[in-house]
């Protein structure tokens, strides 16, 4: 029984430490900019500047094929590249769904200018652009799946029609974590808008 407890107390000390360390590791992390220009309970109005990103579609849809997808752009990021160049991982993670495929995007960082990246290996993977928008994001925790995307997805349809404000896009999955951190995890469904001075949320969840 004695040692049953210190096996126990051995591995709550050990899930402790190996979860702080995912989230001083996403501390550090260069995430994607924006200006919250309104908030309203666990949704905010953005604007979001220009950025650079590496995007690669695969033939599944959303939470099906993200690991695939997000075997292809890590592999870039971790060196299998023209110049074997190691490249800092940002954040969040976009997923977009386009019919039965969908499109995963890493933000390249912001040191990187699109002619000097080093060429990927795998032809699939792509690069572009981003002009500046504003979008609407609603937060949450947790894992997510396609039910609790639909889920949150709802409640940024409603609210859109509520304030009778129009879509520009497509619905995305934001995900800012490491799929081996447990606690405190942030997802967000975001859309563009288009935006006028009176776009602005008012407090209601």
């Amino acid at each position: 029984m004695k040692y049953m407890i210190l096996i126990l107390i051995a591995a709550v000390v050990v899930l402790i430490a190996v979860q702080s360390f995912f989230l001083i590791y996403d501390a550090r992390i260069e995430q994607q900019p924006y200006t919250v220009l309104h908030k309203a309970g666990n949704i905010e109005l953005r604007q979001y500047q220009p950025a650079l990103f590496a995007s690669v579609t695969v033939g599944q849809q959303m939470f099906e094929g993200q690991n695939q997808a997000f075997r292809q752009l890590a592999a870039y990021i971790f060196g299998q590249n023209q110049r074997q160049e190691r490249i800092a991982m940002t954040a969040p993670v976009h997923i977009r769904p386009s019919g039965p495929n969908s499109e995963m995007k890493f933000m390249i960082p912001a040191q990187y200018k699109r002619e000097a990246l080093p060429a990927p290996q795998n032809d699939q993977i792509s690069f572009y652009t981003e002009q500046g928008y504003y979008a609407l994001a609603i937060r949450f925790g947790g894992y997510c799946d396609q039910q609790k995307f639909e889920h949150y997805k709802n409640k940024l349809q409603a609210y859109l029609q509520t304030h009778q404000i129009r879509p520009a896009g497509d619905f995305l999955f934001l995900g800012y974590n490491a799929p081996f951190q447990w606690v405190l995890r942030r997802n967000e469904v975001l859309v563009k808008i288009t935006y006028q001075s009176t776009t602005e949320p008012s407090d209601s969840r």
